[in-house]
């Protein structure tokens, strides 16, 4: 997905909205992908597509990036 790896987090907050507009459900595994990404902007709307549209296969993935917070908010 070209749009993932622009330089511009708000271009990639676009990229994530466009393609669950267009592929719906089936775009949740890319979207899990941007929790990763280093834009906080960025991984803040993969999270909340996520919580509203994301199944199971999605729960992992968030709570692992909602421990891995926690976690440096806590050092």
């Amino acid at each position: 997905f070209v749009l993932s790896e622009d330089s511009e987090p708000n271009i990639r907050k676009a990229a994530i909205q466009s393609l669950v507009k267009i592929m719906g459900n089936e775009a949740i595994p890319d979207v899990i992908e941007f929790l990763n990404d280093e834009s906080e902007i960025v991984q803040r709307e993969a999270i909340s597509i996520l919580t509203k549209y994301g199944d199971n296969d999605a729960l992992y993935p968030l709570v692992s990036i909602i421990t891995k917070n926690e976690t440096k908010n806590s050092v």
